[in-house]
Parts: C-alpha cells; sequence; structure tokens
C-alpha cells in the first residue's frame, strides 16, 4: 500500500532520522508530538516553503505488487492506455500536474475521468473522483477495477484520501492499478489503500 501519509519537509531542514519510526506491527510511520517539537524547534515555519513528500512503493512496501504490462489480462492493459490517454485532456494550469484515470466496470464498460483544477484550489475535482461522477451519470455503480495514471519520476501516484474514500463507497476490494506513462505499474487495492474504511457496508443512519 502506498502510505497514507504526507510529511511536510522543509527546505534546508533536514529530518531529525530517530523522529519519524515505521513500527514492526503497522505500515504507518508515526512520530511522537515531543520529538517532533524537538526535531523542528528551530524552525520557522512561517518563513519556510513547505515541500510534500508522499512516502510510496519507493520506501519499501509489501502491500502492493510491481506487475508487468504484458502480463496483465487485456481488459486491465484497456483501462491502463485510457488512463494514459485522458491524462492528456486534465485541466490543470496551476500545478501542472496531470492525472487520468479509468474505471472498469463490471458489465465491462470502461469510464475514464481527469482532474479538474479551480483557482480556488479546494474545489478541485481528482482523476478518479471526476471518473466516479460520469460513471455514476451512466447508470454504473459496479466497479472492477481502476487505473490511475501520472507522473512523478520515481513514485507512484497514489489516490488522495478523498478519492480513496470515494472507491471505497463502491467497492473496498476494487484493484487499483496505480501506472506511469512508460507503463510502470503497481498493483493494490481499495482496501489496502484504505483499511478499517467507513462504508455501506455497516454504516448505519436509522434511528
Amino acid at each position: 500500500m502506498v502510505y497514507s501519509m504526507i510529511l511536510l519537509v522543509f527546505e534546508n531542514e533536514p529530518l531529525n532520522p530517530n523522529v519519524f519510526v515505521r513500527p514492526q506491527t503497522t505500515n504507518h510511520f508515526c512520530v511522537s508530538q515531543s520529538a517532533f517539537k524537538t526535531s523542528f524547534a528551530s524552525v520557522d515555519f512561517r518563513a519556510k516553503k513547505t515541500v510534500y513528500w508522499q512516502l510510496s512503493a519507493k520506501m519499501g512496501d509489501n502491500n502492493q505488487e510491481s506487475v508487468k504490462y504484458e502480463l496483465l489480462d487485456s481488459s486491465v492493459k484497456t483501462i491502463i492506455h485510457k488512463a494514459q490517454a485522458i491524462r492528456e485532456k486534465a485541466y490543470c494550469p496551476y500545478s501542472k500536474f496531470a492525472v487520468g484515470a479509468a474505471l472498469l466496470c463490471e458489465d465491462g464498460t470502461i469510464v475514464d475521468g481527469c482532474n479538474v483544477e479551480n483557482v480556488s484550489y479546494g474545489l478541485t475535482i481528482c482523476a478518479e473522483r471526476a471518473a466516479i461522477c460520469k460513471a455514476i451519470s451512466q447508470e454504473q455503480k459496479s466497479f472492477k477495477c481502476i487505473a490511475i495514471c501520472a507522473e512523478m519520476e520515481d513514485y507512484f501516484v497514489s489516490p488522495c484520501g478523498a478519492c480513496r474514500q470515494v472507491l471505497a463507497e463502491f467497492n473496498t476490494g476494487m484493484e487499483v492499478y496505480l501506472c506511469k506513462p512508460n507503463n510502470d505499474i503497481v498493483k493494490t487495492s481499495v482496501t489496502k489503500l484504505l483499511p478499517l474504511s467507513f462504508t455501506p457496508n455497516w454504516v448505519s443512519f436509522s434511528t
């Protein structure tokens, strides 16, 4: 699983390796409040430009699997192609970070989507949610897998937290293929990306 946390790294302020620890019993990195304060005690947060680093497969994650494109099922190859193609249509004038996604529905239908940014950053729509919304408008609600394509050099880009929750709404067992334009691919699942998820399977709003 691509780790579902973001570290704020400050330029010219190296991290204390004793602060961020990966316990043996979990897939998440933990940081104690006291250690964090000690590590960044001298940092003027307002004056530093922050850079966001997402922990990914490069960190040796054993919850995702590197797969070879040529060994994939033809339907998975197709959604990878679709995700790569729709990525070119992304509207991202601010971040310049284009993302494409393609869903394989249970009946074989393929629905794609790309990210659409907004000058009011919080209104940006991610590619995964764009694809889900488009699918729902086409009366598709059952999904087998999704391919997500983006480019971040050595890193595979996984869904943000909001997109993970939206995907989990429809199928926690959905396979997720994270791919790059050069066809490097890793496979994971919604369950691995969002453990202990908040889903319709067990949540009840009845009184």
